[in-house]
């Protein structure tokens, strides 16, 4: 709100969202652990009790596993995980999944739910059909959301009416285009769409030595800074 934006107070410009913890031990304490995913596609967890054992789990991240070069995690407000993969190559897809741990006794349940996966727009482009050698770059945000699946009423039945079906989906909100490549790009850590996410900022550094910082929403720009040798100009 614009009363967080003027506050005096730095703190009071944020909103708090409460995490919930991946793992409860009894009585609804919280586990300490950590999580990992290798380059071959497995998952392996480390949960440490408060007696001072260990407990791991581990779980094929697909339905077989394959090499893997980039790896991003995204912690959830349900404890969940959001794990984007990639093999490093320009034309193969974009995976992501949703790992949920579970403790059961002494054992750590691992589940992974794989999402769609997406192609990089790299091979066709609508700005090179008026240039064809054209270098700048374009950066979009995607969001992967559930959708209900509607069907006909002929096949509607008195347990489907109670339980709806759903689908995951990629839905385009937002893209913002610039002259120049892109080199780097430094995003939040925290899930760019939720039910009320905090304030974060999305920034890019591009070939010309032109570094932009845009808002999460909308990707709408904020400021910009030159970073040549001959010349800092700020924006």
């Amino acid at each position: 709100t614009w009363r967080r934006k003027y506050s005096v107070l730095y703190l009071e410009k944020y909103v708090h969202i409460r995490f919930g913890p991946s793992v409860r031990q009894v009585g609804g304490k919280p586990s300490e652990g950590c999580i990992a995913v290798t380059s071959s596609g497995l998952v392996c967890v480390v949960i440490l009790q408060s007696d001072e054992t260990v407990v791991t789990g581990t779980e094929i991240l697909g339905q077989y596993r394959n090499r893997l070069k980039v790896v991003d995690l995204c912690y959830g407000k349900n404890g969940d995980f959001l794990v984007v993969t990639s093999d490093g190559l320009v034309q193969s897809s974009v995976h992501c999944y949703r790992i949920a741990l579970k403790l059961n006794q002494d054992k750590c349940i691992v589940s992974c739910q794989p999402f769609s996966s997406f192609y990089l727009n790299c091979h066709v482009s609508p700005q090179s059909r008026e240039k064809p050698r054209c270098g700048g770059s374009t950066i979009e945000l995607w969001e992967l959301r559930e959708k209900p699946v509607r069907f006909h009423k002929v096949l509607h039945t008195p347990s489907s009416a109670e339980t709806a079906t759903k689908t995951v989906g990629w839905q385009h909100h937002a893209s913002t285009s610039y002259s120049s490549p892109v080199m780097a790009l430094c995003t939040p850590r925290l899930s760019i769409y939720d039910m009320s996410p905090p304030p974060s900022y999305i920034i890019a550094a591009y070939k010309d030595n032109v570094i932009k910082c845009f808002s999460r929403e909308y990707l709408n720009y904020v400021c910009s800074i030159n970073i040549s040798a001959g010349s800092h100009r700020r924006d």
